[in-house]
């Protein structure tokens, strides 16, 4: 049984035990702090915004937390769990040095504190890029204001502030945005006539702005001026055409009007289209000038007026030109022709006749409307008379315009050369009238064109030239118009058929003078000897079917006669004398010719089959300048330097005239031409077969030669 002794001395005993224990316990309690380092940033580094502090903390234990102390304070900032770090906001603090510390605690409530660190906080540099505005564009009556894209990476907003004091100390606000990506605005209903200011303010993410530079508006401008650019006119209407505004504020057009440059000026239309850039009217006058200039508005109401322009006064029409009259004899009729007309306002054309060279007393035969037509015949024409034509034109405004005068002449023309000397010697063809008047050049090629023939008809005219640089026969109409090459291989002397379709004549083309036949428009070009001399001075007879020659034997010459084919050709001289220049009688049954048999040149003639060669002059003195009439039976000739005329057989010699020479018939047989030298210059004459009524037709400084006079039929 257990006293109550023992059970104090239990008790005694257990709480001794128990005290024990709880002594040895407290004896073995954890008082190791952790240890903290930090490890970013450095000591004495610089920081701004929101920087990272990194720390590494351990224990004997366990850590449990860390914290983030600045200057003492606590900030606040924890972290459980490794590696331990703090997003520390440096924008609460005043820039300049910190103390920054991180206390660890375990899990037995120890704490420790790492070593201190010094850091320098600037925040001057966290805050945003500046942002400038980089233009302000007044249009429809506001502003748009553009500016530059901002790049922080902690952009928040933009705030256009707007001032009309350059210094922007009194501003407001006038636009926000937290959208990075716009870029402009507009500020409405404002006057671009004064100065506006602009700025833009970039906040950050952490309230951080950044003005941006003043940017200062223009004043608007005066527009700029709008010219017109052409005022034209045509049968309907004139037209004014301007240039198109580029403004941006374009308020109007203002067509403006005066009869001179510095006139009042008055508005005809206002357009608010600025697309329209034209103006037409149907009532206008284009005799005079018609100024027209453009003003141009702006939305503001201001203008400016640019450069203006007239019209070009209407022209009278074009001149007329009117042609050299044909006389045609065989019709007894003129043939007017003119220039076609090519103005766009003709309205007619009037042809006047007159019997005076001034145009006096004229009268009108001929009018017309028709712009195409430019021929008319005036009839019942006698010869040997002038008339005098005159053209006017007048266009739709009643402008007119005459033509020179020309003459019409129904006198009998004579064709000859006219030979200069310029430092070189050339020949040019010209006409003239039997009276000596109205002279008229027909070639001018400056080189040789002589030897002019006209056709039996008296329509075209048969020459030789030298202008494509060989000797070549050439054919044109009498007027001198359409001249037009007949040989291509070389042509020498011709002679025309007496019906006008054959020229006979001799070229060397095939090494000898030969005799050449073709038709009168150049075709079928025929030789017709085959002698290898030279044959030449080729004549046809009367009747057009045979063909009279010579041929040169080297020390004399020959005459030959053969078909116009070529065929029978007969020897009809056969001497060592020179028997030159044979031509036919008129009635065709004798030939007559020069010839040197009897000691010097003397007149012959012969029967066409050679026989019968007989002198007819037996002279002492020579004979040359042979011709026969091609009327009558009498022969023309020179001897002594004068002209003389005689019967076919011998009889009947008679002089003519004095100091002639190379004369020629008329087609009648009743004149003759005749060259005579007057100081120094061979001029031409005509006189009648009986040396009568001789007159001089040529009175200049060149020697005219080869006179050739019109037939008529």
């Amino acid at each position: 049984m257990v006293n109550s002794y023992d059970m104090k001395r239990f008790s005694l005993i257990s709480l001794i035990v128990s005290l024990l224990f709880v002594f040895s316990c407290e004896d073995k309690k954890d008082t190791t702090p952790p240890e903290v380092t930090i490890t970013s940033p450095s000591n004495g580094s610089k920081v701004n915004e929101v920087v990272t502090v990194s720390c590494m903390s351990t224990d004997n234990k366990e850590v449990s937390k860390v914290e983030l102390w600045v200057d003492g304070v606590n900030t606040g900032l924890t972290d459980e769990t490794e590696p331990y770090s703090f997003q520390w906001n440096t924008t609460k603090y005043q820039d300049g040095d910190h103390t920054l510390i991180v206390r660890g605690y375990d899990t037995s409530d120890n704490e420790g504190d790492s070593p201190p660190i010094t850091v320098k906080v600037d925040n001057t540099v966290s805050v945003p890029n500046s942002i400038s505005i980089t233009n302000v564009n007044f249009s429809n009556g506001g502003f748009t204001i553009d500016w530059s894209k901002s790049t922080d990476g902690d952009f928040k907003s933009y705030t256009l502030e707007h001032s009309i004091e350059s210094g922007m100390e009194d501003y407001e606000d006038i636009f926000t945005t937290e959208d990075v990506n716009v870029t402009n605005t507009r500020m409405e209903n404002t006057s671009p006539l004064t100065f506006h200011y602009f700025r833009v303010t970039v906040t950050d993410t952490f309230l951080y702005q950044t003005k941006g530079s003043i940017y200062s508006s223009s004043l608007d401008p005066i527009p700029d001026s709008v010219d017109v650019k052409s005022v034209t006119y045509d049968l309907d209407k004139m037209t004014v055409l301007w240039e198109k505004s580029k403004e941006g504020d374009f308020g109007s057009y203002k067509l403006l009007y005066s009869k001179t440059e510095s006139g009042d000026k008055d508005t005809l239309e206002t357009y608010t289209d600025e697309s329209i850039t034209s103006y037409s009217t149907t009532t206008y006058d284009p005799l005079i000038e018609n100024w027209y200039w453009v003003m141009i508005t702006d939305t503001l109401g201001q203008s400016k007026i640019g450069v203006g322009k007239t019209n070009t006064i209407d022209s009278p029409p074009t001149q007329p030109i009117l042609y050299d009259i044909v006389y045609d004899h065989v019709n007894s009729v003129f043939k007017l022709s003119w220039e076609q007309n090519t103005d766009y306002d003709y309205k007619s054309l009037t042809l006047y006749e007159s019997l005076s060279e001034d145009m006096g007393e004229s009268r009108e035969i001929y009018k017309t409307n028709v712009i195409t037509d430019t021929t008319f015949v005036v009839t019942m024409i006698v010869e040997d008379e002038y008339k005098y034509y005159q053209i006017i034109v007048e266009d739709i405004w009643g402008l007119i315009e005459k033509s020179l005068i020309v003459n019409g002449s129904s006198f009998q023309k004579i064709v000859f050369s006219k030979i200069v000397f310029n430092p070189n010697e050339s020949g040019e063809i010209y006409s003239i009238d039997i009276n000596g008047l109205s002279e008229k050049r027909l070639t001018n090629n400056n080189v040789h064109d002589l030897y002019q023939k006209y056709t039996p008809d008296g329509t075209k005219i048969v020459f030789y030239s030298s202008r494509d640089g060989s000797a070549e026969i050439y054919i044109m109409d009498f007027d001198g118009s359409n001249q037009t090459r007949l040989t291509t291989e070389g042509g020498g002397d011709f002679q025309i058929s007496p019906d006008g379709t054959k020229i006979v004549f001799s070229s060397n083309r095939d090494g000898s003078e030969e005799i050449y036949i073709m038709d009168i428009d150049g075709s079928n070009q025929t030789r017709l000897t085959f002698n290898n001399k030279d044959c030449m001075q080729a004549e046809f007879s009367r009747d057009g079917n045979k063909i009279v020659y010579i041929v040169d034997n080297i020390n004399d010459y020959d005459i030959f006669l053969m078909n116009i084919d070529g065929s029978s050709q007969v020897e009809l001289s056969n001497n060592e004398y020179r028997d030159i220049n044979p031509q036919f009688s008129f009635n065709g049954n004798k030939i007559v010719f020069q010839s040197t048999r009897d000691g010097n040149y003397e007149i012959y003639s012969m029967d066409i089959d050679g026989n019968n060669q007989t002198n007819l002059t037996n002279s002492s003195s020579p004979e040359d300048d042979l011709t026969v009439s091609p009327t009558d039976s009498f022969i023309i000739y020179r001897t002594n330097g004068d002209l003389w005329k005689m019967r076919t057989d011998g009889s009947n010699q008679e002089y003519l005239t004095n100091s002639g020479h190379s004369p020629v018939f008329s087609h009648t047989g009743l004149k003759i031409l005749i060259t005579k030298s007057i100081s120094g210059y061979n001029q031409i004459f005509i006189i009648d077969t009986d040396g009568k009524n001789e007159k001089r037709i040529t009175n200049n400084s060149s020697h005219n030669e080869f006179p050739s006079l019109q037939p008529r039929q």
